[in-house]
């Protein structure tokens, strides 16, 4: 699995924001996917709270919403009540024959593939057009909800 350096973190809208907050490249592993928002002809949204773990920061919360235009493909599966990544990649789409049938366009040079790398319940991947990035500090704000019996 390969890790996206900070230079990679910057080229994204948000990134550079992200990156700040933290003092560091965002760290995803054991991050929590919270929310999956998938629009056919508008920005998709899929959130993932994250916490500051090095530079002597333990306690610094984020919700970081991933805004997915112009999908293309996705193979997504097992979204349950607890949805923990080990990491998550952001590429340049590497052209797949075998995936491009499913593709509604051509492929370009300038498309993004979001690997959510799985540890428990969702995981796999998108194909889109471009990805941004915005965060909240902070917890989810269902992070303190009881689950009902």
């Amino acid at each position: 699995m390969e890790r996206m350096d900070e230079h990679a973190w910057k080229a994204f809208p948000g990134g550079d924001e992200l990156t700040a907050y933290f003092g560091h490249i965002p760290i995803f592993h054991d991050g929590e996917i919270t929310q999956v928002i998938l629009n056919r002809r508008s920005t998709s949204r899929i959130s993932i709270h994250i916490w500051g773990m090095g530079n002597g920061e333990v306690g610094k919360h984020a919700v970081v919403t991933l805004l997915i235009d112009d999908i293309i493909d996705l193979e997504l599966e097992n979204f349950s009540h607890q949805n923990v990544i080990g990491d998550l990649i952001i590429r340049p789409l590497l052209e797949r024959c075998e995936r491009s049938i499913y593709y509604p366009r051509k492929w370009l040079n300038t498309d993004v593939e979001i690997e959510f790398v799985p540890i428990y319940g969702l995981n796999g991947v998108i194909r889109a057009g471009s990805v941004a990035l915005e965060f909240v500090r902070g917890k989810p704000e269902d992070a303190n909800l009881k689950r009902r019996p």
